[in-house]
C-alpha cells in the first residue's frame, strides 16, 4: 500500500479549503490584501476576536514574531525582564531576547505545569516589565491569579488551548494579549502564521501602527511614529486558510470531548495534569507524567515539546511529561 507524499496531502487540503471560501460570498466582500487588511484578513480577525470574546485580533505571520511584537507594543525593550514559567515551549524565551530584555524563568504549578501565581509575585523585581502566562499542553494557566499579583501586563500564550476556559472565561481574553500559533499541526493550521488578541484599544493601535502597512494605518485612522519599526506582515493566503479552518470550529464540542478524554485517562489510572474544574481543556492530548498509572499502552501518545529554562539560561527536555490520546490510535509515538 502507498502511502501520499504529506504535501500531496496537505495540498489537497488547501485545494479543498479553497472551493469553500470561494463558496462564501460574504467573505468576498473586499480584496484580500496584507496592504490593506480587508477581505479575509479582515474576516479572520473578527471571528478570532468573537471566538475569544475581545474587541480586537490582529493576524501575524508567526507566532514568535506576534510575541515579540506584543513585548514591544507593551513597552518591553533592553535591560528588562520578562517572567516566563520555568517550563515552556522555547520561542517564547527568543521573542524576550529578541527585543533586548532578559527571561525570568519562573516556578509552575505540579498539578497543571502552568506558572504558579504565588511564584510570580516573589519573582517581580524593579525590572520586571511583563509576564506570559503560557496555557502549556492547552492546560488554562490561573491568569486571574497572575493578574492579581502584578499590574504588569500578563501576555496569554494560548497556542494549544483555544477553546479553553478557565472559570467559564475563553482563554486568551484573560490577559491583557494573548498570541495564538496557526502554524503545523495546531488548532487551526494555515501553514505558518499567527493571531494577536486584545480588548485594549490602545496595544490594538500600536500594534496596527508598528506591524501593518501604512496604507491599513491609515485605514484604521492612524498615523504611524514607528518608521523604524521592522514590520512583517501575515500572508494573505495564510488569512484566507486561518478562515477556512475557522469555518465550523465549535469549542464546546472540543470542550466536551477533551472532558471525555480526561475521564477516560483517569478511569486507566493515569493522572492527568489538567487542574480543577474550573480549568476547561480543549484539546484530547492530555498531559501525564510518565509511569504514573498503568493503562498507557491503550492510548496513542507523544512526548511533550515543553523545555525547562533554567535560571542560566540553559535548556533541558522534560522527559517524564508524555501526552496520551484516548480517541485518536493513529499514532503511537510522536518527537516533542
Amino acid at each position: 500500500m502507498t502511502t501520499a507524499h504529506p504535501d500531496a496531502v496537505w495540498l489537497s487540503q488547501v485545494a479543498g479549503g479553497l472551493e469553500r471560501y470561494r463558496a462564501h460570498p460574504e467573505w468576498l466582500a473586499s480584496p484580500t490584501s496584507s496592504v490593506t487588511g480587508g477581505g479575509a484578513i479582515q474576516a479572520a480577525e473578527d471571528r478570532f476576536a468573537a471566538h475569544v470574546g475581545v474587541a480586537d485580533a490582529v493576524l501575524m505571520p508567526s507566532a514568535t514574531y506576534a510575541m515579540s511584537a506584543v513585548l514591544r507594543a507593551v513597552g518591553v525593550g533592553p535591560g528588562d525582564e520578562v517572567i516566563v514559567p520555568e517550563l515552556d515551549w522555547c520561542a517564547n524565551w527568543a521573542a524576550v531576547t529578541a527585543v533586548g530584555a532578559q527571561p525570568a524563568p519562573t516556578g509552575v504549578e505540579p498539578s497543571t505545569l502552568t506558572l504558579a501565581p504565588e511564584a510570580v509575585g516573589r519573582a517581580i523585581t524593579a525590572k520586571t516589565k511583563a509576564v506570559i502566562a503560557t496555557h502549556i499542553h492547552g492546560v488554562p494557566a490561573d491568569v486571574d491569579g497572575i493578574v492579581q499579583q502584578t499590574g504588569l501586563p500578563v501576555i496569554e500564550d494560548l497556542t494549544g488551548a483555544f477553546g479553553a476556559t478557565l472559570r467559564g472565561r475563553p482563554v486568551g481574553g484573560l490577559g491583557h494579549a494573548a498570541v495564538l500559533s496557526l502554524g503545523p499541526g495546531k488548532e487551526i493550521d494555515c501553514g505558518e502564521g499567527a493571531v494577536v488578541f486584545t480588548g485594549e484599544s490602545a496595544l490594538w493601535e500600536q500594534l496596527i501602527a508598528t506591524t501593518t502597512h501604512p496604507v491599513r494605518q491609515a485605514l484604521s485612522g492612524l498615523r504611524s511614529t514607528a518608521f523604524g519599526e521592522f514590520s512583517v506582515r501575515v500572508h494573505p493566503l495564510a488569512a484566507v486558510l486561518a478562515l477556512i479552518g475557522l469555518d465550523g470550529w465549535d469549542a464546546t464540542e472540543r470542550r466536551e470531548r477533551s472532558r471525555a478524554a480526561v475521564t477516560a485517562a483517569r478511569h486507566a489510572g493515569l493522572h492527568p495534569l489538567v487542574g480543577g474544574p474550573e480549568r476547561q481543556l480543549a484539546t484530547e492530548w492530555i498531559p501525564i507524567r510518565s509511569g504514573t498509572g498503568g493503562g498507557l499502552a491503550d492510548f496513542a501518545t507523544r512526548r511533550s515539546g515543553a523545555r525547562l529554562l533554567t535560571a542560566g539560561g540553559d535548556f533541558a527536555p522534560v522527559a517524564d511529561i508524555q501526552l496520551v490520546n484516548p480517541v485518536s490510535r493513529k499514532e503511537r509515538t510522536c518527537p516533542g
